[in-house]
């Protein structure tokens, strides 16, 4: 019987470093043949429930051998795009249940203006209570980096964009 639980144990932890490769290997593939789809990328790894802790000991485990590997060079293209990855997971798990996260990224990585409305008017129409949600979203985010020095990596003016947008659909939503 011990012996049994150990072959499970064992055949589980190999399927799920398998997964978890897999999982990798989606990313990298989206990130060089088609980045503009990189959230969504991570967006269906999430939905599929496999931004799980057994990726992010995988890419860990990745992380040690590339610093083992290049002990001076730990600064190397691998390890960065590794790094990427991990934070990513552990944005998305921190970020697990926030549609509104999700549809004010989008909106910002949207750069012509009349898809950016279209996105947001198909967003915000699937629910009236998401819509309701997000326009407050956006406001208290619109008050937040106007009211506080933001960071280089934040576009506050996109998120003013975002949140004018999302004022006008909801002006012509019922409330």
């Amino acid at each position: 019987r011990t012996a049994s639980l150990a072959l499970l144990r064992g055949f589980v932890s190999a399927e799920l470093k398998l997964q978890a490769r897999d999982a990798v290997r989606y990313v990298l593939r989206t990130a060089v043949e088609k980045p503009h789809e990189i959230d969504a990328c991570f967006k269906r790894l999430g939905d599929a429930g496999k931004l799980n802790a057994a990726l992010a000991s995988y890419v860990d485990e990745l992380l040690r051998q590339q610093v083992h590997l290049r002990e001076r060079d730990s600064g190397s293209l691998l390890s960065k795009v590794l790094t990427i990855i991990k934070d990513r997971i552990d944005a998305e798990k921190r970020a697990d249940d926030s549609d509104e996260l999700r549809t004010l990224a989008e909106a910002i990585r949207i750069q012509d203006p009349r898809q950016r409305r279209k996105y947001l008017q198909t967003a915000l129409a699937a629910s009236l209570d998401f819509a309701q949600r997000f326009e407050a979203y956006m406001h208290d985010a619109a008050t937040y980096v106007d009211q506080n020095p933001v960071s280089a990596h934040l576009d506050a003016d996109a998120i003013r964009d975002v949140n004018i947008l999302v004022a006008e659909i909801r002006a012509k939503m019922p409330v």
